[in-house]
């Protein structure tokens, strides 16, 4: 017999493992953003279009193809993949509780 609050919470796990992840690998390229390294690719969208020049340089595309605003949606992006499988996680939890409470 499977056990589905097992899989639920197997599934919640990798989840939070692939948005710390990302989160960590964002957040690296934030710190080192302006160094002489070039950041490793998040696979974010480009930004496009022309942008003010007073924030110009905040946006400028790095040597890499990746940008300071990509990087930081990417870190966004990993709090909310990262809050969603909490969410599971603690569902899995009370479903497990309440499979408990009708067995005792």
């Amino acid at each position: 017999m499977s056990d589905p609050i097992g899989g639920i919470t197997s599934t919640a796990v990798s989840g939070l493992q692939a948005a710390q992840a990302q989160a960590d690998q964002a957040a690296s390229n934030i710190a080192g953003y302006g160094a002489t390294e070039t950041p490793v690719p998040t696979g974010g969208p480009a930004l496009t279009g022309t942008q003010p020049s007073n924030i110009a340089g905040a946006v400028q595309q790095a040597s890499g193809g990746t940008d300071l605003t990509t990087q930081v949606l990417d870190l966004l992006n990993a709090r909310n993949a990262f809050a969603a499988n909490l969410d599971v996680l603690n569902t899995g939890n009370q479903l497990q509780k309440q499979a408990i409470d009708i067995t005792a």
